[in-house]
């Protein structure tokens, strides 16, 4: 019994260890992101600047026109916040989408993979997990499909009739 709860033990170690490891924990996402967010405040820091650089180059105001510097202000000030929110949607665009191609990856896996075992569980060891290659997990596909073409070599012909047969 103690020898037991020792391996259960180990191994409960190991998948704590090996799930830091898995797709859905990859650093890539979080590095991608932040690249992206660096590019962005760059792009906005430059907008920033030459707005400023605008406004601080402004000449003498024409015919001693008082409101002249303020409505200049307030153009530039006005343009660089469109610009901006320009920007922002599409950093938020780019987001998303990085956000839902990374999902995708990880998901259209685990949906193959659970179609995979109900078919198992109903005695079909003809399904076969097919992923796109790069996709995440491809090595446990290829193992499952192993698995499913053993589990059907080893099968009966008479236990499948019986399988089948309606009680």
């Amino acid at each position: 019994m103690s020898n037991q709860n020792t391996f259960s033990l180990l191994n409960s170690r190991r998948k704590a260890f090996n799930t830091f490891w898995l797709p859905g924990f990859e650093f890539r996402l979080p590095i991608m992101i932040v690249a992206l967010t660096v590019a962005f405040a760059g792009l906005a820091a430059v907008l920033g600047h030459t707005t400023y650089d605008t406004i601080v180059v402004m000449e003498a105001a024409p015919n001693g026109d008082s409101g002249f510097y303020a409505r200049l202000i307030e153009d530039q000030v006005r343009s660089a916040l469109v610009a901006l929110g320009m920007v922002l949607s599409l950093y938020t665009v780019f987001v998303v989408g990085l956000w839902g191609w990374h999902t995708r990856r990880v998901m259209g896996p685990e949906v193959a993979f659970r179609r995979q075992v109900e078919a198992l569980k109903n005695g079909d060891y003809t399904a076969r997990v097919l992923l796109r290659d790069g996709d995440a997990f491809e090595d446990l596909a290829n193992d499952l499909n192993e698995l499913a073409a053993i589990l059907g070599s080893n099968e009966k012909p008479d236990e499948r009739q019986d399988a089948s047969a309606p009680e």
